[in-house]
This record gives C-alpha cells, structure tokens and sequence, in this order.
C-alpha cells in the first residue's frame, strides 16, 4: 500500500543529493534499487515510502519508477536543455529526450503563430515555413489510395475562395469588383467566370470582355485604339481585319440599332433615314456608305445628334440598303 505521495520520494532524493551526504545520487540509486523485484517497502532516512520505488541514473539525470515488470521513465529532459523558453515546442530528439530547437520550429503564442525552418525578417503568417536558402516545401501526400485525394481549401469566412487538388487550382467564380485570379495590388482587376462555360475580364471593377463558347465579346462594343500608330510598333503592325459588333435590319426607315456599326434601309425614292443609337453624341465621327446597286442613290452626308444620326442621300431608284460605322474619341 501506498502509504506517501510521490513528491516526498522526489524531495528525499534532492535532498540527499545537495546534502553532499555520504549518499550521493548514486549511492541513493544502489539504496533503493535490487536485483530483482522492487522491495515491499523502500525506506530512506527513516522514512517509509511503502511499495513505490524509485531510480534516479546520475547521467544524464532521469528518473525512473518500477512498474511491477519494467522501469518507467518519469524525466526525460535532454540534460542539454536547462529550462524550455517561452515558444518553445518539446519534441523527442535523437536520444529520445525532450528536447527545444527555438530556431527553426517555434510557436508565438502573444501573436498565435507557427513557424518551421530558421526565422526570417517579415511578418509572420497563421503557418510560416520559412528558408534563407535553399528550398521550402509543403507536401501532401497519400499512398496507395486511388478512392481519396490530398486537398488544400482556402476559406474566407464561410466562403470557399480556393481549392487545389490533383486536378489543379480550383476558383471561386468571382464577380466583376472581385474576380477569381487579380493582383495583390489592384483586386478589382482581373479574370472571373459570370456563368457555364464563360470566362470575363474586368479592370477597376467594370467587365470589359467576355469569351462564351460562341464569341469574344467586348462589354462596350468598343475598340480603342491605341493613341498613336508608332504605339503599335508602326504602321506594318496596324489590324489587318477588324471586327465590331453589329445589327442588319430588314426595317425599312427609322430605326434604333444601339451597335457601333449596323445596316439600315431607305425606301423608294426617299432621300434620308433617322437612326436612334446610344452611343452617338454630337462629336462623334459616323460613317456611311450605299451598300445596294442603285443607278441613282449615293450618300451625301452623315448628321450625329446626342442619341442618335441622320443618313441624307440623293432620292433612290429603289429601295436601298445603307452601312454604318460609329467612331467616337476617347
């Protein structure tokens, strides 16, 4: 029967060590160690301490209890390591020993962060793996398991942002203020996906284009061109084709084509056409040219108003079909 706590066995034994008695710690370790099983009861200086026994090997400095077949560990402190530091991580070293490396494996627990590999200047992330030289890594790995991955998830809030598997990077869709892949200095620009099989660009946060499974789409209709040719690397680098959104229509007079370029008709003998756009204001360049064989028809002038233009030709033999195209400035 237990007949004392543990800790007065402890004390005993500190006690007698620093005591520079005739019982050093290893005269205490031959004291209360036999050859065989441990003793009923284990006396020190007049104490008993019942059935537990106790071992203490000098070097390095360990303490052992008897298990009733084996001796137990209590103390397994690397005798290199005086105290564990603030942030210190225990771990077993080579011999088995608790033992610290500070240097390169370190948590921060006023910031609650971790660090692998030596301490490099910047701020420290959630998980920091860091390198001065060399290479830094983090692997995932499964083996023999075709029915399971290894995954990565990126969350904001409740949000999944990112995730990558074997099958590569996979993104959230995104929206034209955030699309999915940006640049750490200018989020609002970038490449997202409005919908199945699209994939849009946006530059601060507006949707500019758009490539679907049938057509590269320019949000505004718009092409600008670039300030000067020379811009291009010169004129032999000018666009051989270009190609702009456009309308036909089969109405015969006025008409709303909301499109930079589109195909209008004059009746029998009429002399002009009205066409209501949106993107025409009063300084807009227009252009048009007679896109019918007529004898007498030609285009005389080109009017822009704010919304809309006029197409005055001389009368038409027939009717006739008329092109435009809407060039605005910057």
């Amino acid at each position: 029967m237990v007949r004392r706590r543990l800790a007065p066995v402890l004390v005993a034994i500190l006690v007698l060590i620093s005591a520079g008695s005739p019982r050093s710690a290893a005269a205490v370790a031959e004291r209360i160690i036999s050859s065989g099983p441990c003793p009923s009861a284990v006396t020190i200086s007049g104490i008993d301490f019942g059935s537990i026994c106790i071992r203490i090997d000098v070097s390095p400095a360990v303490f052992f209890m008897w298990g009733g077949a084996s001796w137990l560990q209590l103390a397994v402190l690397d005798p290199a390591v005086a105290a564990f530091t603030s942030g210190s991580v225990p771990f077993a070293g080579p011999t088995g020993f608790l033992t610290q490396d500070n240097a390169n494996f370190f948590w921060d627990d006023t910031t609650n962060r971790l660090r692998l590999g030596p301490a490099i200047t910047g701020a420290l992330t959630t998980l920091s793996i860091q390198q001065a030289t060399g290479e830094a890594g983090l692997t995932l790995q499964l083996f023999s398991d075709t029915s399971n991955d290894a995954w990565i998830e990126l969350w904001r809030g409740d949000t999944l942002r990112a995730y990558w598997d074997r099958f590569g990077l996979t993104n959230f869709l995104g929206n034209e203020a955030v699309p999915s892949y940006t640049f750490r200095s200018d989020t609002d620009t970038g490449m997202w996906s409005s919908g199945p099989d699209t994939i849009d660009w946006s530059t601060n946060a507006v949707k500019r284009l758009t490539l679907s499974t049938t057509a590269l789409t320019l949000t505004s209709g718009d092409l600008l061109p670039l300030t000067t040719v020379s811009a291009l690397g010169g004129a032999s680098n000018l666009w051989a084709r270009l190609y702009m959104d456009f309308t036909n229509t089969a109405t015969v007079g006025a008409v709303t084509i909301n499109k930079p370029t589109g195909r209008v008709n004059i009746a029998a003998a009429g002399t002009s056409v009205v066409v209501t756009n949106s993107r025409v204001t009063a300084a807009s360049h227009v252009f048009a040219v007679m896109s019918s064989a007529d004898a007498t028809g030609r285009v005389i002038s080109v009017v822009p108003a704010a919304g809309s233009f006029t197409i005055n030709t001389v009368a038409v033999t027939a009717q006739a079909s008329f092109d435009f195209v809407v060039i605005n400035a910057d």
